[in-house]
């Protein structure tokens, strides 16, 4: 369900419109047998770091140090 739907449901059924995010993640193969790449896993960390940020001062004020 794209994040749009989430919302417009949200608004429907209780009448809120939260504030909300989308986290993206790149990655870089697809093949259901293929490990995850250096790369992928170097964004994944530095996507979680952001994140931790984020969760620890909602202000925003650390996550981007």
């Amino acid at each position: 369900m794209p994040p749009s739907s989430v919302l417009a449901l949200c608004s429907e059924l209780y009448n809120k419109e939260p504030d909300a995010y989308i986290l993206s993640i790149k990655g870089y193969r697809w093949d259901l047998a293929e490990d995850m790449s250096s790369m992928a896993k170097d964004n994944l960390d530095k996507a979680l770091v952001f994140l931790k940020g984020i969760l620890t001062d909602p202000s925003g004020t650390k996550a981007f140090d």
